[in-house]
């Protein structure tokens, strides 16, 4: 006999009735915030498997970094199921007026990094859960325009019905005419005063706190900046192209950018598309070392080697090698 799914205020089953699904469930989410045009999302939620639900009984007991940390793996990883069950289980909590619920709009990100990852549903659905749309996520820019780059045109709808502004220099990068044509429809529905251009290095001011960026080291052609406590970034520039390195320890990732620079030693207006890897999977162990020691000589506090000690197995290795 069919029974009508609970669903809480955005939308998505509520946790309950989510480890109970034998089956998908499609619903629909309506994204909005004040003065912008409201944007309808359809999104299909995969059944549990039996590890998912190992995983969310492991996500209820867990404190509040424990719970940011186990959502921010889940969105990496792709687990769409453990994403949604998390965004549920968390809009329960302040219900409830829990102490353990997460801060969706944290410095860690999950808006952009769900955009990076491509995956819209997470996107609709971290939007209708009141995350902020503008939360820059790993020196990777504002989630807008990080759609714009990877041409997610139902990403940039989402993320402007949930305010999020977009602006004419993201025109240059856009990557069909359907993305300049909607970024154009966006244009005209913005106040004027949203629409000056910004300048294009201009996506490290938000977070001054924990993601403002500390110099740890500037010779002729090398530069360690210090991004938060677990994460830095090397950049090495030559006469024509500038390679950034970005080891984020948390997230167990590498990131390499390759900009073009031009006779007047000034960006270019493209750059080749970032290759990120996994930190265990890089060959240069060295240079992985050497982030680590410059990192933790600039940190006031052991956060990134509890992390190392007791969070990665396959880093630890790398970075007390002998």
């Amino acid at each position: 006999m069919y029974r009508p799914m609970k669903l809480n205020k955005i939308g998505i089953p509520t946790s309950e009735e989510m480890l109970s699904m034998e089956d998908e469930f499609k619903t629909e989410l309506i994204i909005s915030s004040d003065g912008r045009e409201p944007v309808k999302h359809s999104i299909t939620i995969p059944k549990p498997s039996r590890w998912d639900k190992i995983w969310a009984k492991k996500l209820d007991k867990c404190s509040i970094n424990g719970a940011t940390e186990e959502l921010y793996y889940a969105i990496y990883d792709k687990k769409k199921w453990r994403v949604l069950y998390a965004i549920s289980k968390n809009i329960e909590n302040n219900l409830n007026g829990q102490g353990n619920s997460i801060d969706l709009s944290s410095p860690e990100g999950f808006v952009g990094l769900a955009v990076y990852e491509g995956m819209t549903d997470v996107v609709a659905a971290l939007a209708a859960a009141g995350a902020d749309p503008e939360r820059i996520y790993d020196n990777q820019g504002k989630p807008i325009f990080i759609a714009v780059e990877r041409n997610n045109l139902k990403a940039v709808e989402i993320l402007h019905a949930a305010g999020a502004d977009v602006y004419p220099n993201y025109l240059e990068n856009s990557a069909s005419s359907e993305m300049k044509n909607l970024l154009k429809e966006k244009l005209e529905l913005q106040p004027a005063s949203k629409n000056a251009e910004i300048p294009k290095q201009n996506t490290n001011n938000q977070n001054q706190n924990s993601n403002a960026e500390t110099e740890v080291k500037n010779d002729s052609d090398t530069q360690w900046k210090k991004i938060d406590n677990f994460t830095i970034s090397k950049t090495v520039q030559n006469d024509e192209i500038r390679i950034k390195t970005i080891f984020n320890f948390k997230a167990q990732r590498v990131t390499i950018l390759h900009d073009i620079i031009d006779n007047f030693n000034q960006e270019a207006t493209h750059s080749y598309v970032p290759v990120t890897e996994k930190i265990r999977s890089i060959e240069q162990n060295v240079e992985v070392k050497e982030a680590y020691d410059k990192l933790t000589s600039m940190n006031e506090d052991n956060q990134l080697a509890r992390l190392v000690l007791h969070k990665n197995k396959a880093l630890r290795r790398i970075i007390h090698q002998k």
